[in-house]
């Protein structure tokens, strides 16, 4: 597994649900035996529940930051979260 994010900006917009959660965002859809789903959103900017996040989403092959194929970099699992203190 690679332990590190492919650039700082794919890490920041990557969705965690202590986050942000509106504007520009990815998402990693994992099923069983097919190879991981990279989605690029525009989530909802002051959304109230139970509003969704996103309508919809456009499917990535490569990073839109810095260009790195996404199944390459990740396709085995991503790196640990870290906090901001923690950098």
């Amino acid at each position: 597994m690679n332990s590190e994010w492919c650039c700082a900006e794919f890490r920041e917009r990557f969705f965690q649900t202590q986050g942000r959660q509106d504007g520009l965002g990815i998402l990693w859809f994992v099923h069983s035996r097919a190879a991981p789903v990279f989605v690029l959103e525009y989530r909802h900017p002051n959304r109230t529940p139970p509003e969704p996040i996103a309508e919809d989403g456009i499917k990535l092959k490569f990073c839109p930051w810095c260009g790195r194929n996404l199944l390459e970099h990740y396709g085995s699992g991503l790196p640990p979260f870290h906090s901001a203190s923690s950098d």
